[in-house]
């Protein structure tokens, strides 16, 4: 309640929680705008129920986040990882939040972080699209300044994930 408090029509508000806004400290931030065919938000009510489809998208997402309303960590999938969920401090794979990433929607599993009886979850679902957005994979080599090229694009923002690592 007194983190994020709303989103305003050129920008958002905060409240007086140190994550994210104590005197002298410099936040960086990240917004999106919901687009037909590319970006879409939502939310739906958690039933604890395995193997849950949630449709009505509009899109088929290629990547996925999803935010517990109340206490549980957010996690996200793609599909370059389809079937794994990642949360954002911990590199281990769930292989029963995020299921699959469907044709207009995703399949859930039973797990807290997704479907808990009861909590309202919020999600952020894109769709790769040309010159905007991009999803992949590569295998590492421990070599110093490699490049990772065929994006299409000149990223502004970049998130790796590997198995058992932290999201950086």
């Amino acid at each position: 309640a007194n983190l994020i408090q709303s989103l305003l029509s050129d920008g958002f508000q905060i409240g007086t929680d140190a994550s994210v806004n104590t005197s002298g400290v410099v936040y960086d931030y990240i917004v999106f705008k919901a687009s037909a065919g590319f970006l879409t938000v939502g939310s739906y009510s958690g039933n604890g129920a395995d193997n849950r489809a949630i449709t009505g998208l509009g899109i088929s997402p290629d990547a996925l986040f999803i935010m517990d309303g109340s206490n549980q960590e957010a996690v996200f999938s793609t599909t370059a990882d389809e079937g794994n969920a990642y949360n954002f401090n911990n590199g281990s794979a769930g292989t029963n939040h995020i299921q699959s990433l469907d044709g207009d929607g995703f399949t859930l599993g039973n797990d807290n972080r997704v479907n808990q009886s009861g909590h309202t979850y919020y999600y952020i679902a894109w769709n790769e699209m040309a010159g905007s957005m991009d999803v992949g994979s590569y295998s590492g080599t421990g070599v110093d300044n490699r490049n990772i090229t065929g994006v299409g694009f000149q990223a502004e923002w970049l998130m790796v994930q590997a198995e058992g690592r932290d999201t950086v």
